[in-house]
């Protein structure tokens, strides 16, 4: 059976104190479902989120590197994604207005309007893999599924404390919409979220 493992970092802030001097450990750590439920509650509380994506990947032996900045709106009624959202990277531009699509490529001066997008064939669709909108869908999966073995370390990245928290997922990875999507090779897939105390 080949195994493969896919490293998958995301960091979470929900909240900064700048003014701790050494960060001190806490005494109990909660479990990983409970920081995960947390996690998940906070990210359906938002009405809409702006942050930088990076997506770091090869396919076959071409190396893409991602990035962009992202603006998602949850309050979209639409029936496709059930989101609007902008995304700027260095040579596109790409919205969803709930019905279409649109696509700037600065480079080629083109503009693409799509007026019947479905989800697995969405302009910027490649910014979603991995990103907080898929994992504010799939957490609640997640933490559900006690046959997903869940670990959890403490640790502090500049004086700042974080709790690591990874997972695997066996012949499945996280589809860019949410849920799962099923993948036919003997793969494990581990995920790891850092996320703030």
């Amino acid at each position: 059976m080949q195994r493969f493992f896919w490293i998958f970092s995301l960091v979470v802030f929900f909240s900064f104190d700048y003014a701790r001097k050494e960060y001190k450990f806490p005494k109990e750590i909660p479990s990983p479902d409970e920081i995960l439920k947390e996690t998940a509650e906070k990210l359906n509380n938002c009405n809409s989120i702006n942050y930088r994506h990076q997506r770091d990947y090869f396919t076959g032996d071409q190396h893409i590197l991602l990035d962009g900045y992202s603006f998602i709106d949850f309050n979209s009624i639409d029936t496709i994604v059930r989101l609007k959202y902008q995304i700027k990277s260095e040579e596109e531009e790409f919205f969803f207005n709930g019905t279409e699509t649109f696509t700037i490529n600065r480079k080629e001066k083109t503009l693409k309007i799509n007026d019947k997008p479905i989800p697995y064939n969405i302009e910027g669709g490649s910014f979603f893999y991995n990103s907080i909108v898929s994992l504010r869908r799939t957490l609640p999966l997640i933490i559900e599924d006690k046959s997903i073995d869940k670990k959890l370390k403490d640790t502090a990245v500049n004086n700042n404390g974080y709790y690591l928290i990874s997972f695997s997922l066996y012949k499945k990875t996280l589809n860019p919409f949410g849920g799962y999507s099923p993948v036919t090779q003997n793969r494990t897939f581990t995920f790891q979220l850092l996320i703030d105390q």
